[in-house]
């Protein structure tokens, strides 16, 4: 289903927030939207990704005792076919859910109050949401807020904002754990006496991509910094000075390029949507002004999906909360801004997934390896596949088992008996069938 951007918000059916999911042309065209829930009790703080044919949702919702839980959602592509469960039963809030799928799982995080004060909470599930198993990470004496997760082999790595030590400035805090939440370590990545928020980070070659807000005298500012992997060699660099205040930062790591997005107060009371491009260490930062119409632009975000930068955001267009699209070219230039909805209903925390194929990029990957060997003739080799990949969320399907390097002239004779090849009687049989063959010179899996 490349070519296609895949959308969810939340929006007031005039009682409760309801779910819905969008679909549309790489140029925001087209949409199809489904109403996904019907329930009683609000919606909140809604999230999606894609894997395996499958579209996943999160977000929370209230229930009868009038605390907010995470549910999990999934459907397929055009947003039928859905299904939904809750999956906690916390006597506090869930707070600002994250999730990240990966391979059979999907991976949450989130920040929830406890008696003291809101903690960072873990915790993984099968794609069909079972074996849930959540742990509370933190035991902190100060809020943490705005945690972001990113999975990446056998490593799950988090990131917030914690309030530090005077109780009136966040610093940003990053840690590493196993899957399954275990040696979660922590690091102060930023301090002084100015503070520092709403993190969010992306991994690319090893490096971690970190983008969060920095104030300085006067104003809220964008700050990109990077690390190791571990979380050490955290260096930052300031990348604006604009008289006025920066807001919700989301970036995309592609190509060696960092791609940034937020939000800035133009002086008139409304947010506008800013743009930057910097290289990889942050250095050769250039910003461009993409909206300057009345009504702000919040929850605003990022993907660098083939050739162009994509975004969506909710716009506040003088009466109702509106769900808007947009796209770049990767420089910023030729930006176009899409209305998705425009009925008199409002709605709110937009998010999307681009899925899209650019043929004039490069598209050919390592699809494949393949690992052959005879036994009997010592003959081991290793065959590169290559060929396209259909997205840029494609997953290859790496490492194929190890496979016999049966001879040409007789591969067709052994692929009608291998599936009978069970024990030697059958093989002595396979022998007597195609008594033409050189036996000693085939091997399969062991087999001779």
């Amino acid at each position: 289903m490349a070519n296609r951007v895949y959308y969810t918000w939340l929006e007031d059916d005039g009682t409760y927030n309801q779910l819905w999911h969008g679909v549309s042309d790489a140029d925001g065209g087209n949409l199809a939207i489904v109403k996904l829930t019907t329930s009683s009790f609000d919606k909140d703080m809604s999230r999606i990704f894609l894997r395996m044919e499958k579209v996943y949702y999160i977000w929370r919702q209230i229930d009868g005792s009038n605390k907010w839980q995470l549910w999990l959602g999934e459907s397929a592509y055009d947003g039928s076919s859905f299904s939904q469960q809750v999956l906690t039963n916390t006597s506090f809030d869930v707070n600002e859910p994250q999730m990240f799928v990966y391979k059979d799982k999907i991976y949450y995080a989130w920040t929830e109050l406890d008696a003291i004060a809101a903690q960072v909470w873990f915790a993984y599930s099968d794609l069909n949401g079972g074996n849930f198993v959540s742990a509370k990470m933190t035991s902190l004496i100060r809020d943490a807020d705005a945690v972001c997760v990113v999975v990446l082999g056998s490593k799950v790595y988090f990131v917030w904002d914690e309030f530090d030590v005077n109780v009136i400035d966040k610093q940003v805090w990053f840690a590493t754990s196993t899957l399954t939440g275990e040696n979660f370590t922590t690091t102060k990545q930023t301090s002084g006496a100015l503070g520092n928020r709403l993190p969010v980070i992306a991994i690319d070659a090893g490096t971690i991509y970190y983008s969060y807000l920095g104030e300085d005298t006067d104003n809220w500012q964008i700050y990109h910094a990077i690390s190791n992997l571990d979380g050490t060699g955290f260096t930052a660099t300031k990348l604006t000075t604009g008289a006025f205040d920066e807001m919700l930062v989301d970036l995309s790591v592609r190509y060696n390029k960092v791609y940034y997005v937020w939000e800035e107060e133009d002086g008139l009371g409304d947010y506008q949507i800013w743009t930057g491009i910097s290289d990889l260490d942050g250095t050769n930062f250039t910003a461009t002004k993409q909206t300057t119409s009345a009504g702000s632009k919040n929850y605003t975000s990022i993907q660098k999906a083939g050739s162009n930068l994509r975004y969506a955001w909710a716009f506040t267009d003088g009466a109702y909360i509106q769900v808007h699209f947009g796209y770049s070219d990767d420089n910023g230039g030729n930006f176009t801004d899409v209305t998705l909805t425009s009925s008199a209903v409002d709605r709110t925390t937009p998010a999307f997934i681009a899925l899209v194929t650019v043929p004039s990029e490069s598209v050919t990957r390592v699809t494949n390896i393949i690992h052959r060997y005879d036994r009997l003739t010592q003959y081991y080799g290793m065959e590169i596949i290559f060929g396209g990949v259909q997205s840029d969320f494609e997953v290859p399907n790496w490492l194929t088992p190890p496979q016999s390097a049966i001879k040409p002239d007789i591969a067709e004779e052994v692929r009608n008996v291998v599936n009978a090849l069970k024990d030697m009687d059958v093989f002595a049989k396979a022998q007597e069938l195609y008594s033409d063959v050189d036996w000693s010179k085939v091997h399969l899996g062991g087999m001779r």
